[in-house]
């Protein structure tokens, strides 16, 4: 089991922001569940990897909140 124990470091103001693994492998397109679902992120490719931590709760509100609704996602 893998889970926990890969630690990238990711230089954001680095031209091109590379990222480096300090502890671990790294799978490029690991695959991650939160809240029963689950996203295939791409690490180390580009700036932003595809899932902020910090929306944890943000994507709870709007699954329970767009239940039979359209949605249109600006972010994207």
């Amino acid at each position: 089991d893998k889970q926990g124990r890969t630690m990238v470091l990711q230089h954001r103001y680095a031209d091109g922001a590379p990222s480096e693994v300090l502890v671990g492998e790294l799978d490029a397109r690991p695959v991650v569940e939160e809240s029963g679902l689950k996203y295939q992120l791409d690490i180390g490719r580009n700036q932003n990897f595809g899932l902020f931590l910090d929306m944890r709760y943000g994507r709870d509100w709007v699954r329970e909140n767009a239940k039979h609704k359209n949605v249109l996602n600006l972010f994207a």
